[in-house]
């Protein structure tokens, strides 16, 4: 512990400290313990980093650091005759010891300054790296300067490669798609490129690449190609040829030279446009213009072509054989002095001279009476025309004198024959109100001896007949005559059901429920008993029906309602039928739709029977109309509209 102290107190002070103590052995033997802590100083040493030595003597009288201390502890135990040479063999190791630290010294300090020394190049070689440290910096900011503009050049040339790429694919479609039979050359007159109309035309195949053009075999009419190949690369102009294939199409062979961006030549570009149509156009314009002219000559009115100056361009036969002058004589002429002399024509100049004034596409047309001796009415016609890029005026000069004559005639005879259609339209509208009237008498006739026959038949016929059905069912039956029961038995089944037809038959003559119920009932019926009886299904709809129709207007649509359902199960098929009957103002409307076969109503000659008629017929004696919608598989529409106080 005392060790531990002198050390303590040696680093906090930095001096030698030097002290003893006493300690027990492993044999329980008291011995004495004699510490030196001696500090380590050099030239570089610094309070941070400072050392000590330390000794450590097992029963020592002496301090290592040379004074001869001699301890009265340890010497009381020592003979006396021992304690010199205790003593000298202490200082020997004392100066042994001192000796030893003096080298150790020496050698710190040595070791020392080639520390110094060593730190020395240390700090020349940091700063040496330091410096390379910055200058490697200083490149590594370069290399990335430099590989940023690598990057950016990268970046330009693999975009320039993609539109390279694009422009070549865009380049390779085109040649594949474009329509038109295009070949490229070099300048050597070597095949560079052609598309696939070329290649069918000229017998060419991709592995012809790179050939002499001398070497293919062309199927066109074509004399000395080479030669005009050649002229086309001398001359840098482009030429145009008109070859025939082998099938006799024509078309047009340009040449041109092959331009580089750098307006360079290095080839030929041949195309080869289809113009077969264009010369079969221009042989059907000759043609045409040959069989146009023939026709002109042919045409039995007076043609004549006036040029700008108002001479005569051509004439056709009929104007020359009324003019009775020959092609020679009038080609040349003036149109206007001609026609003045011939017919006293004094118009034409100033007609001729306001449409040349306007345009093309304009015309004039007037009559003309001639003053000369040979009076005639000539009917005029002119307008202007563009022909091979001047402007000609096409004139026209009939002759009309006849057909004038005959217009007075014919007017006469219209004027005498219109008052006799006037005279017998007046008769024939007599006519038709007193049929129309009779039509209404009928009507009412019939309605009301269709009211007395079936007031007849339910009131004495009907009655009757159930008389004897109940004088049929009183009859005794008799045990012993089985066949006579059997007779009497389908006689009143018979009688029975003659008597349901008797009351059907009333019943459609003039049924009670439309005068007891009103229209709406005895429709609703009527409806009904279609439905039951034609085996297909029937609606009726009521909207705003007034309580109160006249009896005529009443049973106008009660008779049109029969028969449009009558022509339903005729004519429609088994369908849904719907009827309709809604009050509108002041009028009654009455709808019955079927969604049955319907009919071409552009074939209205086809269903104009009798029964449309009657349907018609009492929808205009009840002052009301009727119409009819149809078309094929979209069904028929018939409307009836009758005002709801309609009086007979």
């Amino acid at each position: 512990m005392c060790g531990v102290q002198a050390a303590q107190r040696a680093i906090h002070d930095g001096v030698a400290v030097s002290t003893s103590f006493l300690f027990n052995s492993d044999n329980d033997v008291q011995q004495q313990m004699h510490v030196d802590v001696l500090p380590i100083t050099g030239t570089t040493s610094s309070a941070s980093s400072r050392s000590f030595l330390v000794f450590l003597q097992e029963g020592a009288t002496a301090s290592p650091h040379g004074n001869a201390m001699l301890s009265a502890v340890s010497l009381a135990h020592v003979p006396e005759d021992q304690r010199d040479t205790l003593i000298a063999q202490q200082e020997q190791d004392l100066s042994a010891t001192r000796f030893h630290l003096q080298s150790l010294i020496q050698e710190r300090d040595g070791r020392n300054q080639e520390l110094v020394s060593a730190n020395e190049e240390i700090q020349a070689a940091n700063e040496e790296l330091q410096s390379t440290n910055e200058e490697l910096g200083t490149t590594k900011e370069e290399l990335q300067s430099a590989n940023e503009e690598l990057q950016t050049v990268n970046d330009e040339l693999q975009q320039r490669n993609t539109i390279l790429l694009q422009t070549g694919n865009d380049l390779s479609n085109l040649l594949t798609s474009v329509n038109i039979p295009l070949l490229m050359l070099t300048s050597d007159l070597r095949i560079r490129q052609f598309t696939p109309p070329m290649q069918r035309l000229l017998s060419v195949r991709p592995t012809d690449i790179g050939r002499p053009i001398s070497e293919i075999r062309f199927h066109l009419s074509v004399e000395n190609l080479e030669d005009v190949l050649r002229e086309v690369l001398e001359t840098l102009s482009t030429r145009e040829i008109e070859v025939q294939d082998a099938e006799h199409r024509w078309y047009l062979l340009r040449i041109r030279p092959y331009r580089t961006a750098e307006d360079k030549i290095e080839g030929l570009v041949l195309i080869l446009m289809d113009i077969d149509q264009l010369r079969s156009s221009q042989q059907e314009m000759l043609d045409a213009r040959d069989f146009a002219r023939s026709v002109v000559e042919c045409v039995p009115l007076s043609l004549v072509v006036v040029r700008q100056d108002l001479t005569i361009q051509t004439a056709n036969t009929a104007f020359r054989a009324m003019a009775g002058l020959r092609s020679q004589e009038l080609e040349g002429r003036s149109f206007p002095d001609l026609v003045e002399h011939l017919w006293g024509l004094g118009l034409i100049q100033s007609s001729l001279e306001r449409i040349f004034g306007l345009g093309t596409g304009e015309q004039f047309e007037f009559e003309h009476g001639s003053p000369t001796e040979d009076r005639k009415t000539l009917l005029v016609k002119g307008q202007a025309l563009q022909f091979d890029g001047h402007k000609v005026a096409l004139i026209v000069m009939d002759d009309i004198t006849i057909r004038r004559q005959a217009e007075i005639l014919l007017n006469l005879q219209n004027s005498e024959l219109e008052s006799a259609i006037a005279t017998a339209a007046v008769t024939l509208d007599r006519t038709q109100e007193e049929l129309r009237s009779l039509t209404a008498h009928l009507f009412r006739v019939q309605e009301e001896e269709r009211q007395k026959i079936a007031r007849e038949l339910h009131d004495d016929i009907s009655q009757r007949l159930t008389y004897l059905d109940f004088l049929l069912r009183d009859m005794p039956a008799s045990q012993d005559q089985p066949e006579r029961q059997a007779k009497l038995t389908e006689a009143r089944a018979q009688l029975q059901t003659l008597n349901t037809d008797v009351r059907l038959i009333s019943h459609h003559l003039h049924p009670a429920v439309l005068e007891e119920l009103g229209l709406s009932a005895a429709l609703k019926v009527l409806v009904d008993e279609f439905g039951e009886r034609e085996g297909m299904p029937a609606t009726y709809i009521s909207r705003d029906v007034p309580v109160v129709q006249s009896q005529p207007a009443a049973t106008a649509l009660y008779r049109i309602t029969q028969e449009a359902l009558r022509n339903v199960a005729k004519h429609a098929g088994k369908t849904h039928v719907k009827v309709i009957l809604e009050g509108e103002g002041q009028r009654l409307r009455l709808q019955v739709i079927d969604l049955g076969l319907g009919f071409d109503q552009d074939d209205m000659q086809s269903i104009q029977g009798l029964g449309l008629i009657s349907m018609k017929e009492r929808a205009h004696m009840a002052h009301g109309t009727l119409t009819l919608n149809a078309a094929l598989g979209l069904g028929t529409t018939v409307t009836a509209e009758i005002p709801f106080d309609f009086q007979a």
